[in-house]
């Protein structure tokens, strides 16, 4: 798939995403292999000047490349004939049919200086409207049809408060207990703060932004008697959490939460 705009990306520059964690810069270059200007875009990919931003965010992982001035090029899927030595020992021959699904989003910096300046930078980041048009790709609304003798559902749900933009719920499970236990249910909570462009107006959101902070309590309606930080693994204990003060959440990092009710 190959996407054409007028944006003029000097030296054919453009950026794709490191596991929906990082942004990564990559410049096509004429000395190495067409195959070696083409990059993993797990989430997303985008191409800009001073002035305009084209993303596109994707559902599925695919390949991307920026071969000429304002390009976008996606490796929707390929077919050898003979083996690559890649370890699959045989060619490719069995493509299967599969519903593809993007969204295309064009957006225009209020601050063109500060933008040029940025381009000369390894790295860069997303903007807010990017990160919640990748979250609302990639976590659809699941429907569910009750049948007809299933007691009336609730038409709201008010187990979690909203949260903030730039906060993504990575999960809440509840954590295993033996049975017969008398103590009380514990649960893990996995927070992600995105890091994203403010150059990019982030405006009409239903949701609101805390500069990273959020108080637990708020959170949950339920009563929650002690919380923890941990480890990303739950393995080791970082120290209680003062439920009284809200919590201060860095850019791009995850955070996981021990709660007991």
């Amino acid at each position: 798939m190959r996407i054409q705009s007028s944006i003029s990306n000097t030296n054919r520059v453009f950026y794709t995403d490191l596991n929906g964690f990082q942004i990564q810069r990559h410049q096509t270059l004429d000395k190495i292999p067409l195959q070696a200007n083409v990059y993993p875009m797990p989430m997303m990919a985008f191409i800009q000047d001073r002035k305009t931003r084209l993303s596109l965010v994707s559902r599925q992982s695919l390949g991307f490349a920026s071969l000429q001035l304002g390009w976008m090029e996606v490796i929707l899927d390929r077919r050898l004939m003979q083996d690559d030595s890649r370890g699959l020992g045989q060619g490719i021959r069995d493509n299967k049919v599969t519903p593809l699904s993007f969204w295309l989003l064009v957006e225009q910096s209020h601050d063109e200086a500060a933008n040029a300046a940025e381009l000369r930078l390894p790295t860069s980041y997303p903007s807010l409207l990017s990160h919640l048009s990748s979250q609302q790709l990639l976590h659809p609304v699941s429907v569910l049809l009750p049948h007809d003798n299933a007691p009336q559902l609730k038409s709201t749900y008010s187990g979690i408060l909203p949260l903030p933009c730039d906060i993504h719920l990575v999960n809440l499970r509840l954590l295993y207990q033996s049975v017969g236990s008398a103590s009380s249910p514990t649960s893990a909570l996995l927070l992600h703060r995105k890091g994203y462009d403010c150059h990019y107006p982030a405006t009409e959101f239903t949701c609101s932004l805390t500069s990273g902070k959020i108080s637990l309590r708020e959170m949950f309606p339920l009563r929650i008697e002690s919380a923890h930080d941990m480890s990303l693994s739950l393995l080791h204990d970082r120290g209680p959490v003062d439920l009284t003060n809200p919590l201060q959440l860095a850019a791009m990092e995850l955070y996981t939460y021990q709660l007991k009710w």
